[in-house]
């Protein structure tokens, strides 16, 4: 293996089960070995998947799935026609529509992949794919190595800081994979015991209350405004007026949808949608920013 610094970004753990890999990888060029590698972000992949060029020398092929496909072992042979790369990596899984069906086929012509793909095949897999694959695909499974990738503390409040600026530059859109990644990464820094600041609270409410709002599946108005007016709150203890002028829009926004399920032009949802555009309003003239305003309600 090529030997390259560690970078300061990668836990020790991680090192470890890179290293792993990239010799199981170098050992297995020429034959089958499946290897299912597990992590939970999608920028982690990113950044161990650099790692892991830098330890080897093996060429790495990567094939990206699509959300409508059907049969893994089928998409492999179209990807590769005649070609034996060293490795294959197989990025995606997460986002395929129909994933049981997918596993299903998987596992009923296993021995396919074995027959075939003389080549070290790496499934890049979340939790939640695992748990899929024990219950669908148990014989598929049974015959992989699994190294499991853990994102660091630090990793995760970056990865929730740089959401964060995209959300509140007006720049986030959600598909249900970044909705589910920024919800586990809350819940893992709770999970951790950390103490954290206000203004990182404020954040990953803030960021909450937008995945509770805008998730392309279950959209739930309810536990967005419960988050949102906690993260609205504690922006206003630290008297931040640009993140409290993103949220009064949001918050005003759920209002008005939950009004809409309404006939009487008097219900309490209308009052307070107004109240929080009104708020808004005020904040706009505190930062002197009124050519803000439009802007604000109509993209929140």
């Amino acid at each position: 293996m090529a030997q390259s610094h560690q970078p300061d970004n990668m836990s020790v753990d991680n090192e470890r089960s890179l290293n792993k890999l990239a010799w199981a990888m170098e050992a297995s060029v020429g034959r089958f070995k499946l290897v299912f590698a597990r992590f939970n972000y999608t920028s982690l992949r990113s950044q161990l998947v650099g790692r892991l060029r830098e330890l080897t020398k093996v060429g790495i092929r990567i094939l990206e799935l699509k959300p409508t496909e059907r049969r893994l072992f089928a998409r492999i042979q179209q990807e590769l026609g005649e070609e034996q790369p060293d490795v294959l990596m197989v990025f995606g899984l997460e986002s395929v529509d129909n994933l049981e069906q997918l596993l299903a086929t998987t596992n009923q012509i296993r021995e396919e992949f074995r027959k075939h793909f003389p080549f070290p095949l790496i499934l890049w897999i979340n939790d939640r794919i695992m748990e899929k694959l024990l219950r669908v695909a148990p014989d598929f499974e049974s015959w992989g190595t699994t190294r499991q990738f853990v994102i660091t503390t630090d990793g995760l409040i970056d990865f929730l800081q740089q959401i964060a600026e995209e959300f509140f530059a007006g720049n986030l859109t959600l598909s249900l994979e970044a909705c589910q990644e920024i919800e586990l990464a809350c819940q893992e820094l709770e999970h951790r015991g950390l103490t954290l600041d206000r203004e990182l609270q404020a954040t990953i409410e803030s960021l909450l209350g937008f995945t509770a709002s805008s998730h392309p599946i279950n959209t739930n108005l309810d536990s967005a405004l419960a988050h949102y007016r906690t993260g609205l709150a504690l922006w206003q203890q630290g008297n931040q007026l640009e993140q409290q002028s993103k949220l009064l829009p949001q918050i005003a926004l759920c209002y008005y949808l939950k009004a809409l399920r309404y006939r009487q032009i008097d219900c309490s949802e209308w009052q307070v949608t107004r109240q929080y555009l009104q708020q808004c309003l005020a904040v706009f003239e505190q930062e002197q920013r009124l050519d803000l305003v439009a802007n604000s309600i109509l993209t929140g």
